[in-house]
């Protein structure tokens, strides 16, 4: 009988100290988890405030409005912004690369190929006028089809005008 409770109490023993080895088995994980979180947030906020700085001198104004009886700024000088840069009218071989190269570099729908001399002096027989206006208007004949403006319609008139020389330039 005595036998029998020393072996129960060894077994105890054992249970308690392999319960004992994995709690601190499973303390130490916690801790190296915790630190490696700690580390990891860490170099989140560090580059977060990089990102808010690099945001902030994006969004930065790019001038100052001096008011009357205010100290008046010297040696200002000006370039243009980026709505006036949008204003400026685009030249013929921008507005062809833009809008109607998808059609005339490759003959959709009829449109004639850009540097295709022959299909551009039947074109013109007509008169220039007329090409600009079926350019600027649109145009659906035997032939083929083209939406007005080339179906940029944010292009003004004269650009048209400009892209439409850009392409008789080239070809002819």
């Amino acid at each position: 009988m005595v036998n029998e409770r020393k072996n129960v109490y060894e077994f105890l023993d054992l249970i308690l100290i392999t319960i004992g080895v994995v709690i601190c088995i499973m303390v130490g994980i916690l801790f190296i988890a915790t630190q490696a979180s700690q580390k990891k947030q860490n170099e989140i906020n560090r580059q977060s405030i990089s990102v808010q700085l690099e945001i902030s001198s994006r969004i930065a104004p790019i001038g100052k409005i001096a008011i009357d009886g205010e100290k008046q700024l010297e040696n200002l000088t000006f370039s243009t912004s980026p709505r006036e840069e949008l204003k400026k009218p685009l030249l013929g071989e921008q507005v062809y690369k833009q809008a109607c190269n998808a059609c005339h570099s490759s003959g959709v729908a009829g449109a004639p190929k850009f540097g295709d001399s022959l299909e551009w002096e039947q074109r013109l027989a007509e008169g220039i006028d007329s090409l600009n206006n079926n350019a600027i208007k649109g145009f659906q004949g035997d032939f083929g089809f083209m939406p007005a403006k080339g179906g940029f319609i944010q292009l003004s008139d004269d650009e048209v005008r400009t892209a439409v020389q850009y392409i008789i330039d080239e070809s002819l």
